[in-house]
């Protein structure tokens, strides 16, 4: 508040020296005016008087009536200026007072000199009273001419003392504005100023230079509060420096993390891939074995073993058959989940088709109906997406085996703005509260002997479509079908 009342009390001495220098100002006018007024009246109570004494000498040769009320209208009118002149002073107002008595007197001996009677006074005599009215007559016009000399002299001091006063209100309010001007630059313009750079250089982000905050006006207020923030900036500044080190110091140790887990990776991969080749080699040469030792013995002792020995026989190629398959599917399954994404355009319902007339041709006493989609397109690797609808289409084909009215259907609908895949099937169908491990390697919800299987397809299929950033799920009804879900994540070429 100390700026605040500094311009007030500086403001308020402008305002009063203002005031007063144009009550000064205003005084000089009317000191001018009365000074003119005095001096007009004077001047005219002197031409009423010279008029009167020139009218005095012609009386002493010719009493005229018409002159006599003449020179007395010019006394009455000399009376009444005189009952005017202003008396500024006790010296003027004394000689005014004398002037007025004169006047009262040269009345009196004019009318001595006019009465009606003249022959009854001398000659000599009324030249006596007209020298005396002539004297007393200028007397007067002396003492105006005094008068006149006093008040112009007193006007003139008057005049003198407001000018001096003037020019005192004029230093007086130069004054002040000097002090208002300094004020403002040196309490004000000044510091905002500073606070404007401060600023400037903390919307820069230099936060290093302090500022200064003392006094205790309200910029000094102002700029504790700039001061205040800068430290909070720099102290939010210092914990983003800190964390970010922090950050970074975690990034480096997740980089180490990651590399030593990608190492990791690509040692699983190549154990992986040599598990792989040996199961591809190594276990299916036994495999091939047995088969073919087993092929040997019912073709070269079929006579030589009963039926109860060659349905052994034909159990052992069986499990042998199904253990190929197995391999066969494990190794789908690990090729699903380490081989790399190629994508491209995929026709779906072209493939969906294909891998049906497939299944009719290897089961052509089905009479299934079959319903696909047309103009099905996909983005995705087409390896993976045949794998993952063979495996889809193979369950709906075998479950729908013990209807005589079977039908599998293939479509999409736009759910949410998102597209969703379905093949869906009217056959046993299953128990949701079962469903939970649906999805998991070698589990099964119905028994070998009645549908058989390895218990991988699903699994594999779940695989291909969450590499493709997608989901799956399942509805079912026991005796009811099922209807298996899929979205494939991405940009869906499906129009």
């Amino acid at each position: 508040m100390r700026i605040l009342k500094s311009l007030q009390i500086s403001a308020a001495v402008g305002i009063a020296s203002v005031v007063l220098m144009t009550v000064t100002i205003a005084s000089l006018q009317i000191i001018d005016t009365n000074s003119a007024l005095a001096t007009q009246r004077i001047n005219l109570a002197m031409r009423k008087i010279t008029m009167m004494r020139n009218l005095s000498t012609d009386l002493n040769v010719d009493r005229q009536p018409r002159s006599i009320r003449q020179w007395q209208s010019l006394h009455q009118e000399l009376t009444q200026l005189l009952n005017t002149i202003p008396t500024i002073a006790g010296d003027i107002q004394l000689l005014k007072v004398k002037i007025q008595n004169k006047n009262s007197v040269i009345g009196n001996l004019f009318d001595q000199t006019s009465r009606t009677h003249l022959e009854q006074f001398p000659l000599q005599s009324n030249g006596f009273i007209d020298h005396q009215l002539k004297l007393r007559i200028d007397a007067i016009a002396s003492d105006l001419l005094t008068i006149d000399d006093m008040t112009i002299d007193h006007y003139l001091g008057q005049k003198l003392w407001l000018r001096v006063m003037v020019v005192f209100f004029s230093i007086s309010l130069a004054i002040v504005t000097w002090t208002l001007l300094r004020i403002l630059y040196t309490k004000v313009v000044g510091p905002i100023v500073k606070l404007e750079k401060s600023s400037a250089k903390i919307i820069d982000g230099q936060l290093d230079e302090v500022i200064s905050t003392a006094g205790s006006d309200e910029i000094a207020s102002l700029a504790c509060s700039l001061e205040t923030m800068r430290l909070s900036l720099l102290g939010q500044m210092r914990e983003r420096d800190e964390t970010r080190m922090l950050i970074n110091a975690e990034n480096d140790k997740l980089a180490l993390r990651v590399e030593e887990r990608t190492a990791q990776l690509a040692q699983s991969n190549d154990a992986l891939k040599s598990f792989n080749y040996s199961v591809a080699h190594d276990l299916r040469a036994p495999l091939r074995g047995i088969d073919g030792w087993s092929l040997a013995l019912m073709e070269d002792y079929a006579d030589r073993l009963d039926e109860e020995g060659k349905k052994y026989l034909q159990r052992i190629r069986n499990d042998v058959q199904r253990m190929s398959q197995l391999i066969d599917d494990m190794l789908r399954l690990s090729m699903v989940s380490s081989s790399s994404l190629q994508k491209e355009p995929v026709d779906l319902s072209s493939m969906a088709a294909a891998i049906i007339g497939r299944l009719r041709e290897r089961s052509p006493q089905r009479d299934l109906e079959c319903i696909i989609q047309e103009q099905m397109q996909v983005s995705g690797d087409p390896k993976l997406l045949e794998i993952a609808m063979t495996n889809f289409l193979d369950n709906a084909w075998k479950f729908t085996g013990k209807n005589p009215y079977g039908k599998i259907e293939v479509g999409c609908v736009n759910v949410e703005n998102e597209v969703v895949f379905f093949v869906r099937d009217n056959g046993v169908g299953f128990d949701m509260n079962t469903a939970q491990n649906l999805f998991a390697p070698f589990q099964r919800l119905h028994s070998e002997q009645d549908f058989p299987g390895t218990g991988i397809g699903l699994a594999t299929a779940q695989r291909i479509v969450q590499r493709h950033g997608g989901r799956l799920w399942v509805e079912a009804q026991v005796g009811q079908g099922a209807s298996f879900f899929f979205t494939m994540g991405g940009k869906t070429l499906t129009g």
